[in-house]
């Protein structure tokens, strides 16, 4: 049911109704036309003026590499924390954790994301927080939602409480899994 139902547009984290739209959550650009009117317009902004992307992206990086400095200082030198401007969102890659037989900070596959056992992700939406794309190792942190203010600019206060519970929940996790 879960291939017809996102075939027809709607379905739901697998653990609600299969009427709770929550495609958009999961697609960055669904080929719908409203979709397609907001492409084009964010395409115009990146070519015309693409500063007032790549401007809150640098501070969306700055925010979070000084805010992952809260994880266990152990992980600090396999995190790899770089802005990715294919999709305008800082991309944290923990799959480093796990090297030479060590356990790691704990990895999600994205059976975990769609079926609502994504620790991330569930804890963050229950702190009333958008939930970010984290799976295979890699959590994405994007803006917008909060995080923006009506010119685009970053609002710094709301994306560090934002990283921070990202971060502690993180912790929260490795300490029940036995990683710290």
């Amino acid at each position: 049911m879960v291939p017809i139902r996102r075939a027809l547009g709607y379905h739901s984290d697998r653990f609600g109704t299969g009427y709770s739209y929550g495609k958009a959550a999961y697609v960055t650009n669904d080929p719908g036309k409203e979709a397609l009117v907001g492409l084009i317009a964010a395409l115009k902004i990146l070519r015309d003026k693409p500063q007032v992307m790549t401007k809150p992206l640098g501070q969306l990086l700055a925010i979070v590499k000084d805010e992952f400095k809260a994880l266990p200082k152990k992980f600090h030198k396999d995190i790899v924390i770089s802005a990715n401007k294919n999709s305008l969102a800082v991309e944290v890659n923990y799959e480093n954790t796990w090297k030479d037989g060590q356990q790691g900070i704990p990895i999600f596959s994205i059976e975990d994301m769609y079926g609502g056992t994504n620790i991330f992700q569930a804890g963050m939406a229950q702190m009333g927080i958008i939930p970010t794309i984290a799976y295979d190792g890699n959590i994405f942190i994007s803006m917008g939602l909060g995080t923006l203010d009506a010119d685009g600019n970053l609002l710094e206060k709301q994306t560090r409480l934002i990283v921070k519970a990202m971060v502690g929940l993180m912790n929260i996790t490795c300490k029940h899994a036995g990683v710290v």
